[in-house]
């Protein structure tokens, strides 16, 4: 089954963001000589955590993986500290390629991680989709897809 959540809010101007965790920068794929990376943040503990996979927006033509420290501050800080991992995903703009390459490009990104689950302490079996603005509508895509190895 799936589950959409939909939600408003007013950025707070005035967020800071400190993440108690591990950043990793991993490259999942390179199209054409273009290294696809993510940036995937790992909570302070040692059980597996839940993963969730964030996709930055941006009218599908501009936007990065950084956006989500540094326009999402107190959501990081919130799901951090509640356990999950999160995979924020760079993916082609549409200068670079036409749809549905980016789609193809985030499913890859999630079938890296769920392969290389026990490297990261991630729960394959326990993903999560979520993004900000043309991110939301590529999430929504990619959580309907089908195109998973497991677990999503």
């Amino acid at each position: 089954s799936i589950v959409i959540l939909v939600g408003c809010s007013a950025r707070n101007r005035n967020e800071t963001t400190q993440l108690p965790v591990q950043k990793q920068t991993i490259v999942y794929k390179t199209v054409n000589g273009k290294e696809l990376a993510l940036d995937l943040y790992l909570p302070n503990q040692k059980q597996a955590t839940p993963l969730l996979v964030w996709v930055h927006g941006g009218a599908w033509m501009r936007g990065s993986k950084d956006e989500f420290v540094t326009k999402n501050g107190q959501l990081a800080n919130s799901l951090l500290n509640h356990g999950y991992a999160v995979a924020a995903v760079n993916y082609r703009l549409s200068s670079e390629a036409t749809f549905p390459a980016p789609v193809a490009d985030i499913n890859d990104a999630i079938n890296y991680l769920i392969d290389h689950h026990q490297e990261y302490s991630l729960k394959s079996d326990s993903v999560v989709m979520m993004g900000r603005s043309a991110g939301a509508h590529l999430a929504m895509l990619v959580a309907t897809s089908n195109a998973h190895d497991s677990g999503f």
